[in-house]
């Protein structure tokens, strides 16, 4: 930043003019390995009609390698693999990979593990421009369903938001369930936000 702020300085200096206008735009191509926008390009405008143009490149793509789980593993590798989809692409894709968590999770979650926790573990080779991933799981404790509260609610009968759920008290927790319960509340149109909070009694 403070660079940044020099440089931008000396432009002013070397130009004899003031900044007039500025254009950024950043992305994050779907190869990449990092979860924020590594990409930026940036046009800078002077009063005597000088630009200069600024372009950041992320890097070198990476091919996916080999995809492989540890921890508390209760499928298959292929069960696994089935349920993602980093394994079906070519280039590492960050997007993808969070949504493989998301997947992972949800299948752990349909079997009462509300709260499994899923960290990748990249193995990256510079040389080869291959990475590995290794999804390490910890599924934690089984929950059943306890008292479901609706709170917040203005717009309409607690009764009507819950004839859209599709979880029940004292049932094994489902994650496909729960998901499927938020769509169903969203599509009412009633809300501007909708939360399922999720909380351990002992």
């Amino acid at each position: 930043w403070e660079q940044s702020i020099h440089h931008f300085d000396l432009m002013r200096y070397v130009y004899d003019a003031e900044p007039s206008h500025i254009q950024a735009h950043t992305f994050n191509p779907s190869w990449t390995m990092y979860a924020g926008d590594t990409n930026v390009s940036a046009l800078i405008g002077f009063t005597n009609g000088m630009t200069v143009t600024y372009h950041i490149d992320e890097g070198d793509k990476y091919k996916i390698g080999e995809v492989s789980f540890r921890g508390d593993v209760d499928f298959t590798d292929e069960e696994l693999l089935k349920a993602t989809s980093i394994d079906d692409r070519e280039y590492f894709s960050q997007a993808v990979l969070l949504s493989d968590i998301s997947k992972l999770q949800a299948k752990y979650g349909d079997d009462g593990y509300a709260y499994t926790n899923v960290v990748p573990r990249p193995n990256m080779s510079a040389e080869t421009k291959v990475v590995g991933i290794t999804f390490d799981i910890k599924k934690g404790e089984k929950v059943s369903m306890g008292e479901i509260n609706v709170t917040g609610n203005t717009n309409t009968r607690d009764k009507v938001v819950r004839r859209e759920l599709r979880v029940f008290e004292g049932e094994l927790y489902n994650e496909t369930n729960n998901r499927k319960s938020l769509a169903n509340v969203r599509r009412l149109g009633f809300f501007e936000n909708v939360e399922f909070q999720k909380s351990v009694s002992t």
